[in-house]
Parts: structure tokens; sequence; C-alpha cells
């Protein structure tokens, strides 16, 4: 069995850009995601979640502990390409207010300052 790669990880300029390339946050997809270690002090994240269709506990859990890890490293966090559906689930989960979520990753780039042009 050929083991599917779930997520894809991009530097531009200053800015990494973690892209989840399944359709969920499953707990084996949860595992190597909370296995990569991306947390330098100041560093900008953006997580691309475009590809979710559906966005459970799993998944809900996961963007709590990186934004707990990139706040205490003086990061920051975007959440990029959520779709309506997961996005009322962040809602249901009264964490709007905890999230910065941008509709593309060029969107969430421009926001975190980065002046580099997205190649996709």
């Amino acid at each position: 069995m050929i083991a599917q790669q779930v997520f894809q990880i991009e530097d531009i300029g200053d800015v990494t850009v973690v892209s989840v390339l399944c359709s969920s946050i499953t707990s084996k997809v949860a595992e190597e995601l909370m296995g990569y270690k991306m947390f330098p002090k100041g560093k900008k994240l953006i997580l691309d979640l475009s590809n979710l269709s559906y966005l459970g506990s799993v998944g809900i859990g996961v963007l709590v502990v990186y934004l707990k890890r990139i706040n205490e490293h003086n990061g920051r966090l975007a959440i990029a390409g959520l779709d309506e559906e997961c996005k009322k689930v962040i809602n249901i989960c009264k964490l709007t207010d905890k999230f910065d979520l941008y509709p593309d990753v060029a969107s969430a780039l421009e926001s975190l300052g980065s002046k580099e042009v997205v190649k996709r």
C-alpha cells in the first residue's frame, strides 16, 4: 500500500504555507501534521485548507494546537481556503474571533505582509 501525502510545505518569502491535501483531517492526518515542527520564533504560517470538505473535532483540535504553538513563539497564523461548511463549524465552536480566516493563500500572504507573489 502506498502512503498518501497528506500535506505539502512551501516557503514563500518569510511565510511558510502548509497545504493540507486531503478532504478531512483524520487522526492519521492530525498525527502527521502535529509531528511537523514549524514554529520558530516570529514565524508566519498559513494553513491552506482549500482541499477540506469536512472539519470535525480532530481538525478543530489541530487548529487550536497550531494556534497555541504559534502564539507561544510570537508568530502569526492565517487559515486560508475554508469552504462555507467548514467556516460554519468554526463559528459553531465559537472560534471565529480566534482565527484569522482568508478566502485564499494570496489574501493571507498579503495580510501577513509578504511581498512575494503566489505562484500556484
